[in-house]
């Protein structure tokens, strides 16, 4: 109960909360390093959606084909940036672990993310993690 209180108060403060920018939304392209994926972004009121598919090759390690990421997360806004605070649920196709020093604790389904956003006029970049497996993302957009 106490989550689901502070989730709404967050909710409803991101409504009155607004960045320094008169751009509110914001549509990008993110690329993930680790698993070589591709995605979008959308951010609309404080609130971010993003999607991204890759695949896996560590050649000693493990290979994972068709990993699915979907994150969903909250900005919480400056007057510069914003702090990108998210939970993420990944979705892994045909897995084939290679090496019995694999940590498999980064196979679970859900995860945090964390990161931060920049608005500067129409353009938008931002940089986020996944704290469980430490996946970079990198992302560029258009505001509007």
């Amino acid at each position: 109960m106490k989550t689901a209180i502070l989730f709404a108060m967050l909710l409803i403060t991101s409504v009155f909360a607004q960045s320094q920018t008169s751009y509110k939304n914001s549509v990008s392209i993110i690329y993930q390093p680790v698993d070589n994926s591709f995605g979008l972004r959308i951010e609309s009121y404080n609130i971010y959606v993003s999607a991204t598919k890759g695949n896996y090759d560590y050649q000693y390690l493990v290979k994972i084909n068709n990993h699915f990421k979907c994150s969903l997360g909250y900005l919480i806004p400056f007057q510069y940036a914003n702090i990108l605070l998210g939970v993420n649920y990944d979705f892994f196709g045909e897995t084939n672990i290679l090496s019995t020093e694999f940590d498999t604790r980064v196979l679970k389904h859900f995860s945090l993310e964390f990161g931060c956003s920049y608005k500067i006029k129409r353009f938008s970049f931002a940089v986020a993690t996944d704290l469980l497996k430490w996946e970079p993302s990198i992302s560029l957009g258009f505001n509007f």
